[in-house]
């Protein structure tokens, strides 16, 4: 199945990506390891927060498919950027 990850970042900056996978769990993650929009941040704390245990989906559609609000339980730091 195909899943549209979309996140929206402090600064309002909005990331949109595509994933094949078997539910949202799994295209979240497949996002926190891979998405371009989170280059800048320090993979091992990308990968915490792919873990099961480093996020949280709450389905907010009652029977709509596809709405769905992650909540990141792990803290990501961005590296500074070096000019």
């Amino acid at each position: 199945m195909l899943f549209t990850v979309t996140a929206t970042f402090s600064d309002f900056a909005t990331s949109y990506e595509q994933y094949e996978a078997s539910g949202p769990a799994e295209a979240l993650a497949q996002f926190m390891m891979g998405a371009e929009a989170l280059s800048s941040y320090d993979e091992r704390l990308s990968a915490a927060a792919a873990a099961p245990e480093g996020h949280r989906l709450v389905h907010v559609a009652g029977d709509t498919r596809g709405l769905w609000i992650w909540h990141l339980t792990a803290k990501l730091e961005q590296e500074e950027a070096t000019l």
